[in-house]
């Protein structure tokens, strides 16, 4: 099985959160070929660099070519990231916690639960006990 990370399908994105990786145009066409070539193929959210309607979009775009599962999860170990240095880090720090609050966490769940493929990672999970709601789709990977 092939797991692909996708934090995002914002090339602009990716290049700030993770310098050096290949841009998400690369990443799809990597998992559309894997997927094309017979082999399972999941996906890996974490960390989301987005919003809700971002990660959304990102589970439209990747789930035809997925045949095992997609896991979302929140950003963690940020203070730890290697472009902390960088110019706007604290602005984009900012950006990401506020899309990663409870309520949106929440609000995402809600829009994906529907989704047989979707599990979350522990920091999802996290927030779903803390509002104490029956954590779905919680397999651990």
């Amino acid at each position: 099985m092939f797991r692909f990370t996708f934090g995002s399908l914002d090339e602009a994105t990716c290049k700030f959160w993770e310098p050096g990786a290949p841009p998400p145009r690369e990443r799809i066409a990597a998992l559309r070929h894997a997927f094309g070539a017979g082999f399972q193929v999941s996906v890996s959210a974490e960390p989301m660099l987005d919003g809700t309607d971002e990660i959304r979009g990102l589970v439209a775009a990747v789930e035809h070519a997925v045949t095992d599962t997609i896991w979302i999860g929140k950003m963690w170990r940020v203070s730890h990231r290697l472009n902390a240095h960088v110019a706007g880090f604290a602005e984009a720090l900012k950006e990401i916690r506020s899309r990663q609050s409870d309520r949106e966490v929440m609000g995402l769940v809600q829009s994906l639960r529907d989704n047989p493929k979707v599990r979350w990672k522990d920091s999802v999970q996290d927030v779903l006990k803390k509002q104490g709601k029956p954590v779905s789709h919680a397999a651990t990977p």
